[in-house]
């Protein structure tokens, strides 16, 4: 029998989304790369660790990132010069997840081929800078997304109360996402609320599971109290200008990027005036419905990441979430037949223009994050081995960052 034109276009989502995250940088896949604490923490902890148990359990920055840790222990079972093969291929896994989410779910934003492939290019294209691009680090933050993606899903799972064979893969990434990421943990609220309307078992089982992972990560916090803490949910000294940097975050930069802080004045007045057309967007969300739980969420989540960052800085991987979730709330809306016309079409029209702009954007974000002459582990590696080196660099280099990780001895001669 021949398969249907949407559900071909559908099974063609996942690798060509993985394409199009390998030839974002090829060069990462030529010259595989550690970036930052991949190096300095995860993979110098795995590398000194007693046993695999210490190492995949151990705590690391003041939180709990299973991921990292897993990354980190892969890359040190492998050879030296392979080792970041391991990193690598795990943060493709990461952010492929959300795809899988999306092409595999049921909800009804994605019901359909057509909205599964634009929903796969808002997870590709919006928030993802070359920070967060393949590093085992800020893997926590797209765990971050899939956990909200999983709470969407979760709301199309077993209407009836009937227990489903998706539940149980979902709830695998739910506390894959938990136990790496402290942001994801921060959706606990949502999922416990949606239980006590709904009393369905599903809604139960993944409350109890994010619980379980705030517990863990409540406890890494009590038991290594460092890694930077000490000045989180302090008051800054500029807390007006934090509050509307944080508004600009979730009502500017999801669809336009930095665009609004473009030289000349017809840039920054069309980010305006549609940043205040998706401002009344998102009200008429929170007023009206339906899906203001997922506005609420983004809101929530954005927030409290934004108070826990020292100085209450914010930044791009904080907002990750809020970018992919903020985008489909739009296709949601736009696809919704319970919503007005001109709200339908004013949603779309902004979803459209958020898309292009995002495109447009998404290769040059890459620019701060890679540099041909940046070193090569491959050499750093020869060289330490030949005695050259007392330590490895790694990425980034530059005038503000250039960092490097210093091996066990017994390394030289021998693979991790």
């Amino acid at each position: 029998m021949t398969r249907p034109v949407g559900a071909r276009l559908a099974s063609l989502l996942v690798p060509l989304s993985a394409l199009m995250l390998i030839l974002r940088d090829v060069d990462l896949w030529l010259y595989p790369r550690f970036w930052a604490e991949g190096a300095t923490v995860y993979l110098a902890a795995a590398v000194t660790g007693s046993d695999s148990a210490s190492v995949l359990t151990a705590p690391h920055l003041g939180y709990y990132a299973l991921l990292a840790n897993l990354g980190g222990w892969m890359a040190a079972s492998l050879p030296l010069e392979r080792a970041p093969v391991a990193t690598l291929g795990l943060s493709l896994l990461a952010q492929m997840l959300p795809i899988l989410v999306v092409v595999t779910g049921s909800a009804e934003i994605w019901k359909t081929a057509e909205r599964k492939a634009v929903a796969c290019s808002i997870l590709l294209l919006f928030g993802q800078t070359g920070e967060l691009h393949l590093t085992i680090a800020f893997s926590q933050f797209h765990m971050t997304v899939l956990a909200a993606l999983i709470y969407v899903e979760f709301g199309a799972l077993a209407p009836n109360g009937l227990r489903t064979v998706r539940e149980g893969p979902l709830l695998a990434g739910l506390a894959l996402a938990g136990f790496s990421s402290p942001q994801a943990c921060l959706l606990m609220p949502a999922f416990w609320l949606r239980r006590l309307r709904s009393r369905r078992p599903a809604d139960r089982a993944a409350s109890l599971v994010l619980t379980a992972t705030v517990l863990v990560q409540a406890s890494a916090v009590i038991l290594s109290p460092g890694g930077g803490t000490a000045d989180r949910f302090a008051l800054p000294d500029n807390p007006a200008d934090r509050v509307w940097e944080f508004v600009q975050a979730m009502v500017a930069y999801p669809l336009f990027g930095d665009l609004s802080s473009r030289d000349g004045w017809l840039l920054p007045a069309a980010v305006t005036f549609g940043s205040v057309i998706f401002l009344v967007i998102q009200a008429r969300i929170a007023w009206r419905g339906p899906h203001r739980d997922w506005l609420a969420i983004t809101w929530f989540v954005s927030l409290g990441s934004t108070l826990a960052m020292p100085d209450m800085t914010g930044g791009a991987e904080v907002y990750l979430m809020a970018c992919a979730l903020l985008a489909l709330l739009l296709l949601a809306l736009a696809t919704d037949p319970r919503h007005p016309m001109i709200w339908r079409r004013a949603a779309a029209v902004l979803l459209a223009a958020g898309i292009v702009i995002q495109a447009a954007l998404w290769p040059g974000r890459m620019t701060d994050f890679h540099d041909p002459e940046w070193p090569k582990w491959r050499d750093e590696v020869r060289a330490w081995r030949a005695g050259e080196r007392d330590d490895l660099r790694i990425h980034p280099q530059g005038s503000d960052a250039s960092l490097s990780v210093t091996l066990p001895e017994r390394l030289r001669t021998s693979g991790p």
